[in-house]
């Protein structure tokens, strides 16, 4: 068999081998505890009546705005008309400047600060907003999931942060998610972070309805299209083991991307929501992955902030794929060209 025929026939067993699915949220009290809360576990699920109210509520029904990193983005999120439960919100040091801003590398800059950002929800808690409709939802609370890129930016963000808590007082009910890829995961580069750092600089501040929101650094490759490409054993127990070394309590959701976590073992699944801990699940979705997350033993343990349809993986799926054996068919017919032309010379 030729090197084009085996990459077609391997291209093949890829597509072929896809498989199927099936494989009380307590405020942290302040104090020098930071984050230090009553005994037990804590439970992100009690944001739900916080956030969408009394009544029955799936954790699937948050609805997020994703990559909420300019001014614009941020008044659409925050208007009156609520169109989301949950800001998330990317945060990086401004390459000139240095100070906190909301980008999403590659960028360096952006036209909203960390402090502007942090002073709309003071705005939004001091002057609660009553809805066009004449309902209340746009006088709940919203959720804020800062998603820190760069370590350095951890410290100053929090002071930041807790200064403006502060200066509210009891007015502040925002649930706040601090994420963060603290461990290295399927296919990921190296994390920049620290994971011991990173918890007691979120420990050390005192913050209410907190939750670590904790996820790995994760890559796209080949063995994602056969269903190998989950996350393992090693990358739970590294994970379970740095939690298992602080003091007190924490609310904790991990955030998975939704074509691994979907790929993972059940049984790993259940040990990262033993304790009351939760999955966010995120990214680009398919079919596949929307059933896993419909599964009865999956779906009440799972924020989902997806979005769909999965352009990004029919592209990966391209540049993963189609494009390498299209350029081995393309070097192939090339050298059998070379020496073709050798044997008739």
């Amino acid at each position: 068999m030729g090197r084009c025929s085996r990459g077609l026939f391997f291209f093949a067993v890829c597509v072929a081998s896809m498989p199927e699915p099936g494989d009380t949220w307590a405020a942290a009290r302040a104090g020098s505890a930071g984050m230090a809360a009553s005994a037990g576990p804590l439970d992100t699920r009690a944001v739900l009546p916080l956030l969408l109210g009394d009544g029955v509520a799936k954790l699937s029904d948050v609805r997020w705005s994703h990559a909420t990193n300019s001014a614009a983005q941020l008044a659409k999120a925050t208007s009156v008309s609520r169109p989301v439960d949950f800001v998330e919100a990317d945060i990086l040091l401004e390459k000139d400047t240095g100070r906190p801003v909301m980008a999403h590398p590659p960028a360096t800059t952006s036209d909203l600060s960390f402090e502007a950002f942090v002073e709309r929800f003071v705005e939004l808690a001091l002057h609660p907003q009553g809805s066009a409709d004449g309902t209340a939802s746009a006088a709940r609370p919203l959720g804020l999931k800062l998603d820190f890129k760069d370590p350095r930016a951890v410290e100053p963000c929090l002071r930041i942060l807790s200064a403006a808590v502060a200066k509210t007082g009891a007015a502040w009910r925002h649930p706040i998610w601090l994420n963060a890829d603290i461990f290295t995961g399927p296919g990921g580069n190296p994390t920049k972070f620290n994971a011991n750092d990173f918890l007691r600089q979120c420990q050390a501040v005192s913050l209410p309805n907190v939750a670590l929101s904790l996820g790995w650094t994760t890559g796209w490759n080949l063995f994602t299209c056969i269903g190998m490409h989950g996350y393992s054993a090693a990358h739970i127990d590294d994970a379970l083991n740095t939690l298992a070394k602080l003091d007190h309590p924490i609310a904790v959701t991990w955030a998975v991307r939704s074509a691994i976590i979907r790929q993972t073992p059940a049984a790993l699944v259940r040990r990262l929501t033993e304790q009351q801990r939760t999955l966010t699940v995120w990214g680009d979705a398919g079919s596949s992955e929307l059933q896993w997350l419909a599964l009865p033993e999956v779906a009440p343990h799972a924020f989902v902030d997806i979005t769909s349809p999965a352009l990004y993986l029919k592209a990966t799926w391209f540049a993963q794929i189609a494009f390498p054996l299209l350029a081995g068919a393309l070097i192939y017919a090339f050298t059998s060209r070379r020496k073709l032309a050798k044997v008739l010379l």
